[in-house]
């Protein structure tokens, strides 16, 4: 699927930068600091275990271990120690930077008790303050509250650091020299800032029913002005609970410090108790039971007397099993509003992004995003009249235009100077020359569209092909910019086989009658090869990898001409119908052949032809999506999506020789299953009413290439199965790296399995062969369902996806008494592989 061009310039523009910079690799600034030594009971001697040891003024810090024995190491500039824990007098001593050395610290009583939580010998203190906190989660919640409603503003900053110090000397790298003005440091690194982005909206919330509403009142981004970029900046889409059990970070759950069975994944330690505001508060430091699990390390500070999280700080695990992130860091602080209960103040994320963990001396990424609340109202009742159905994001109009009075008095805090010129430094970027080329470098590379102002050429992974009945293929298309117009796009194709010697075209035109709601009209024509029996997710024939990677001659193609006009309409957000009219004209080739028997004589049909009339409705409750000018990225939804088709053929209209039924249902879900993964299922029931040719039945998807296609069932021939009436299921459990991260042996690979089952049950009736009769390899599924599992493993070097996969039914060559031509059999066991580049 090809990305639109308004989103693709939003992350092309980012990507322009990664490339930029990427180009050599940096080494790291500042030599080491290294400290150890034992944390011990100024009296007794004794070591002091679990004691916080932090660099002054940095965010660098450990724990001494059960016997008080403690190291630490930074590159940053540092000149002393401070020292911590409950019980004991904080401590600071001075260090040597960029020595190794030995300091022993001990530690004086001091005379602050606990005076609510109870210690007795033995027994984890932490823990009792940990099932207090549970226990009173509801009443701590956010979710308890049938309404509330505050003022939003968020700032999300993109950095890079490790710059090379002679990075600018490089050639093709000196138009971005002028970038440097901006260079600043953080945790001791240079770094250059480049991307800033704000937002300020108004949040309200509904309990019964859920119901949300939130008015972005402005929006300024450096680099890109796109509206759904300001709603994804808006607080629907940004934040998490700490009080849920899971926090879905990168697509993953991560388990949360404060979950209800946290004590199975974190070790809890009392380790300070403080007054926060008018609070006193127990801080509670937690680290992982167990290696590369999805967790956390970091402190809660919980009130006395409420049990509620004042402020929590998390990092996640330094080997958790994620790829690119090099860190996370979260901090939240918490109100208490109104005495009525417990609301997010404030919410700081810095996540550090690099090729590896271990690419310490390589240029990365560091986004951090600031998000503050103010003028919080519990409990205030809102007319029925003020929610409409379902979430809405407002973008009011002139957002992104806001000057900057608006802006110096809308925003929460303000910028500092360097932030400041951010601004002006992407201003001076996109007029410059050298951007435009790497920018339209990695847009030809991201697309496979080369841009020419009003017109783009492409794609090129189909410039090249082969299949056994067109021989070498080449094929050119074209179509309108976002230059040309943003509510219209044109497109147009060519291609020619060198052994048919036949041209082959299509085009057309979509044009959105608006866009908010989407509403939109295509009307396309096309003269072209294709697959049938191919999913929706398989590569195109002629893609140039599937010309290269088949397992079999691709010989049984179809010419299909196909004239096509739909009108889609978006109801409610993630609830939208497309009203299709087609007619389309098949014409077998190669070694396709189509006959049927006239009076006991095998005569030959030389085309088919089909009028159809469709409706396609889809509904994904709550769907959030990322919109460019034409297409748009689906964020994804907590519900089920659910598919329905409805396609009537009719007799006579434009010649059609065909009067039939077909009806699809389709179910599909991601169920999140916190540490053990998640499990991903489709479901499907359909059945054609009529007597048809079997094109125009259901041909189960085949898979003939070496890649997995998940859509498809990867041991199945192409035209091997057809029903009229059938039922499937499709199921994987990607298990997260829950088992492999157990095998000490495999445990630095960060390897993670995946385990799947297909299978379908159908029905063919033999009245089709009237009309047409059935392919060879066509056999009915009415004895037995076909199916195939598989076991897998994913993220090897972080992008390769293996699966052994085999073949549970129908494995003989001899199906029912039908035999395969040509030798072209059944496979019983493969290997197949993909690229999937997930974090």
């Amino acid at each position: 699927m090809q990305l639109s061009d308004h989103i693709t310039k939003t992350i092309f523009f980012n990507k322009l930068l990664l490339i930029v910079f990427l180009l050599v690799s940096s080494f790291a600034f500042g030599q080491e600091t290294a400290v150890s030594g034992k944390i011990t009971d100024s009296i007794s001697g004794d070591g002091v275990p679990f004691a916080n040891i932090q660099f002054r003024g940095t965010t660098v810090g450990t724990m001494s271990d059960i016997n008080g024995y403690y190291s630490l190491k930074s590159t940053l500039s540092v000149d002393s120690l401070r020292i911590s824990y409950i019980g004991y007098l904080p401590k600071s001593v001075a260090v040597k930077s960029n020595v190794v050395q030995v300091i022993n610290i001990p530690l004086k009583e001091s005379s602050i008790k606990l005076d609510v939580v109870q210690i007795i010998a033995g027994v984890n203190p932490a823990l009792a303050i940990i099932e207090g906190m549970v226990e009173n989660k509801e009443a701590n919640d956010k979710s308890k509250f049938d309404y509330y409603e505050y003022e939003v503003y968020n700032k999300v900053e993109f950095d890079m650091y490790n710059l090379p110090e002679k990075m600018m000397n490089n050639k093709l790298l000196k138009p971005f020299k002028f970038m440097l003005q901006n260079l600043d440091t953080i945790d001791g690194k240079p770094y250059l800032p480049f991307f800033l982005i704000e937002s300020l909206s108004e949040m309200y919330y509904q309990k019964n029913p859920e119901l949300k509403r939130e008015i972005i009142k402005g929006t300024r981004i450096a680099g890109t002005e796109n509206e759904s970029v300001a709603q994804f900046m808006g607080d629907m889409y940004q934040h998490f609970n700490i009080y849920s059990n899971y926090i879905l970070l990168f697509g993953k759950n991560f388990i949360s410090p404060a979950a209800d069975n946290g004590k199975l994944f974190y070790k809890y330690y009392l380790t300070d108790s403080t007054s926060l505001g008018d609070l006193w508060c127990y801080k509670i430091h937690f680290v992982a039971k167990r290696k590369q699990e999805l967790t956390f390390e970091g402190d809660m500070w919980i009130a006395d007397s409420s049990w509620a999280i004042k402020k929590a700080t998390l990092q996640i695990t330094e080997d958790a099993n994620v790829n690119f992130v090099n860190d996370v860091r979260i901090e939240q602080e918490y109100v208490l509003v109104d005495n009525q209960g417990w609301m997010l103040g404030r919410d700081n994320i810095m996540m550090d992004f690099n090729i590896s963990k271990k690419a310490k001396r390589v240029t990365g990424f560091i986004g951090r995003k600031t998000t503050t609340y103010e003028n919080i109202k519990v409990n205030k009742k809102r007319s029925d009249e003020f929610y409409k159905i379902g979430d809405e994001i407002i973008v009011e109009e002139g957002s992104s235009d806001r000057g900057d009075e608006f802006w110096d008095e809308a925003r929460h805090e303000e910028l500092n100077e360097r932030q400041q010129g951010i601004y002006d430094m992407i201003d001076t970027l996109k007029t410059l020359k050298a951007f435009k080329v790497y920018e339209g470098l990695i847009f030809t590379v991201m697309t496979g569209y080369k841009e020419f102002g009003k017109f783009e050429i492409g794609p090129y992974h189909s410039l090249v092909s082969y299949n056994d009945v067109e021989g070498v293929r080449t094929k050119i298309g074209v179509r309108t910019s976002n230059e040309f117009s943003t509510r219209t796009m044109i497109d147009a194709y060519t291609a020619y086989g060198f052994r048919d010697t036949k041209v082959k075209y299509g085009g057309g035109v979509l044009y959105f009658l608006s866009k908010k709601p989407r509403n939109s009209i295509d009307i396309h024509y096309k003269n072209d090869v294709e697959q049938l029996g191919m999913s929706n997710n398989g590569m195109q024939t002629d893609n140039a990898f599937t010309s290269i990677f088949r397992t079999s001659r691709n010989y049984k193609l179809t010419n299909i001409e196909e004239y096509k006009f739909a009108y889609e309409i978006e109801w409610l957000e993630g609830f939208s119908t497309r009203l299709t009219m087609a007619q389309r004209i098949f014409n077998p080739l190669g070694d396709l052949v189509y006959n049927f028997y006239d009076e006991d004589i095998l005569s030959d049909v030389d085309e088919l032809r089909t009028s159809e009339l469709s409706m396609y409705i889809r509904f994904a409750h709550k769907e959030k999506f990322v919109s460019g000018e034409f297409n748009r990225i689906s964020l994804g939804t907590t519900s089920p999506i659910i598919q329905f088709d409805y396609t009537v053929g009719i007799k006579d209209l434009l010649n059609s020789k065909y009067q039939y039924h077909k009806f699809r249902f389709n179910v599909s879900d991601k169920i999140r299953l916190g540490a053990v993964g998640n499990t991903k299922f489709n479901a499907e029931y359909g059945k054609v009413l009529g007597r048809v040719p079997y094109p125009l039945l259901e041909m189960h998807p085949g898979n003939e290439s070496y890649f997995y296609d998940k859509s498809s069932y990867n041991l199945m021939n192409y035209f091997e199965f057809i029903s009229d009436e059938y039922v499937s299921l499709a199921v994987a459990h990607h298990f997260e790296g829950f088992i492999l991260n157990k095998v000490p042996a495999l445990r630095k690979l960060k390897w993670r399995s995946v385990v799947n089952a297909k299978g379908v049950y159908g029905k063919l009736d033999s009245k089709h062969q009237d009309i047409l009769l059935f392919p060879n390899s066509g056999v009915n599924l009415a004895k037995k369902p076909y199916m195939e599992a598989g076991v897998g493993i994913e993220n090897i070097f972080k992008i390769i996806r293996i699966d052994a996969i085999w073949r549970l039914t129908y494995r003989d060559h001899n199906v029912g008494d039908l035999e395969f031509e040509d030798g072209v059999g059944v496979t019983n066991f493969a290997i197949r592989g993909n690229f999937a580049f997930n974090f």
